[in-house]
């Protein structure tokens, strides 16, 4: 009788240890895949600088490292392109969940060389994958001596038009997107020539006009 009762005690204990291995299981992942509070661009970027091309140029993925190469020239990142345009050749740059919700606009200090101006497209992504690509930010650089300040802005624009119609969360924002002389633009020839990019900045709007 003794032996019987050890035997179900036995199994029992077994069950319960099983079943709470099972729990410890379930609520592992709950954790792992906590919920991460987008950061003000900010206090991500205190300085204003997004990315210094001179410093950090490696954290950019090149879609087509066959027509887009980079190389450290003068303290500055330089692009040479070839033959780009065709395919929405792009650079993207990936952070962390950053707030976007009190940028006024990006700036991008960037120089030309040659004899025909390329346009560029910036795209920016939140963290579900939806882009600016329905009201586009493009600007034209020209080829001139020296660097300029090109803006592009996305007060109105955070919202995506293809694959699906979509908001865009400006409170969410995990990537940045340059794609050069894209179909959409009014350049619809392929570019082959230099860039030269020195620094990519942000700017909030004023307290009082951010309400």
């Amino acid at each position: 009788m003794r032996a019987v009762l050890f035997s179900i005690s036995s199994s029992i204990l077994f069950s319960c240890s099983q079943w709470q291995n099972q729990v410890l299981s379930v609520d592992a992942p709950e954790k792992h895949n906590a919920y991460v509070v987008p950061v003000p661009a900010e206090k991500r970027w205190n300085n204003g600088v997004i990315t210094d091309f001179s410093k950090e140029s490696s954290q950019w993925k090149i879609s087509h490292p066959s027509k887009i190469g980079g190389t450290q020239k003068d303290s500055v990142w330089a692009l040479l392109l070839n033959n780009v345009g065709t395919e929405y050749e792009d650079l993207s740059l990936t952070f962390p969940p950053t707030s976007f919700a009190n940028i006024k606009h990006l700036s991008l200090f960037a120089a030309a060389d040659g004899f025909v101006p390329v346009s560029i497209r910036m795209d920016i992504t939140d963290k579900n994958g939806f882009s600016t690509n329905f009201k586009l930010s493009t600007v034209k650089i020209v080829p001139s001596e020296g660097f300029y300040e090109y803006k592009f802005n996305y007060n109105g624009k955070y919202i995506q038009s293809w694959p699906t119609s979509q908001k865009v969360d400006s409170s969410n924002i995990v990537m940045i997107k340059m794609n050069f002389n894209p179909p959409t633009s009014t350049n619809s020839s392929p570019y082959t020539g230099e860039l030269q990019f020195k620094k990519l900045t942000f700017k909030t709007f004023p307290p009082k006009d951010n309400k």
